[in-house]
Parts: C-alpha cells; sequence; structure tokens
C-alpha cells in the first residue's frame, strides 16, 4: 500500500486510492491558486466594463439622446473606450459598441453618440 500525500499541504491521505487532497479545505485552496490569475484577470475586466457602464449612464441621463458627447470629460472621469461587451456594425458598417445595454458610436474628432434610450426609461 503506498501512503500518498496531499498535493496542497502534503499531510498523509486516508481513504480512497485516488484521493488528492486530505480534506477539502485543501482542494479548494489549490485549485484557487491554479486559477489565480485568470480570476483576477476576469475581476479586472469585469471592473472596467462595469466603471465603463456607470459613466456612460451617467452621460445618457446628463445628455439628450442623440446629443454629441465629447469623449475627452469621459475619458477623465475614466472611461476606457476600449472594453466593451459587444460590437455590431450598422448597415454602412460601421461599428456601435455596447457596453452592457448602453450603445456607443466614436467618431474621430472624439465625439460618441450614445446609443440608447437609457434617459427615457429613467
Amino acid at each position: 500500500m503506498e501512503n500518498k500525500c496531499c498535493m496542497q499541504c502534503g499531510s498523509p491521505i486516508k481513504g480512497r486510492r485516488d484521493k488528492k487532497f486530505c480534506d477539502d479545505h485543501c482542494r479548494n485552496n489549490y485549485n484557487n491558486q491554479l486559477h489565480l490569475n485568470t480570476t483576477m484577470m476576469m475581476r479586472q475586466v469585469h471592473h472596467i466594463l462595469r466603471k465603463n457602464r456607470r459613466i456612460l449612464e451617467k452621460a445618457a441621463l446628463n445628455h439628450p439622446e442623440g446629443a454629441p458627447i465629447p469623449l475627452e470629460p469621459l475619458l477623465e472621469e475614466g472611461f476606457l473606450p476600449g472594453y466593451h461587451t459587444k460590437v455590431n456594425l450598422d448597415a454602412e458598417g460601421k461599428p456601435q459598441y455596447f457596453c452592457y445595454e448602453i450603445g456607443f458610436r466614436m467618431f474621430e474628432n472624439h465625439i460618441i453618440l450614445l446609443q440608447n434610450t437609457l434617459a427615457k426609461a429613467a
């Protein structure tokens, strides 16, 4: 009979032959460590997306629908236009970006147009 050790803490394992960890705590810690980098990256991206959405929501409530909004104040608040959840192409093939349900279009002159009905819903 071979003495196996826990993959996390090194303690001897008792029980089934194919058991790799001494208890649930060690198994959870091992798997959390294994996926730490992926989890941290996902949390950071989710945080950026939530922040972008809040900034766009605030802009939608402060500007009439279809009004051009300068990009600079949004950038100063921390808006990162490269982070969005979806991209649609319109009939002309121009991209419309979405941060969850709030859509926006970006123009070369650092102006954005929000494409949503958030202001109507409020």
